[in-house]
């Protein structure tokens, strides 16, 4: 299962002393339900995003919170 994303704008860093500006290499996000990071991966051979020169697509698991 699959949800549409979409781009991601500037980031900001949050500290104590405040915000400030910061790179973030991500351009933009999907929400992709799979078993396996694996298997998900097998399944993005062929995307666009990683057949471009540089592309790159990361998989990265959505823990839950604990108690909720």
């Amino acid at each position: 299962m699959s949800t549409l994303g979409g781009p991601l704008g500037k980031s900001l860093t949050v500290t104590p002393a405040g915000a400030s500006p910061t790179r973030n290499e991500l351009s933009g996000y999907s929400i992709v339900q799979g078993e396996l990071k694996e298997a998900l991966a097998e399944g993005m051979k062929g995307h666009p995003h990683v057949i471009t020169p540089d592309g790159v697509i990361e998989i990265v698991d959505l823990m839950p919170l604990p108690g909720m």
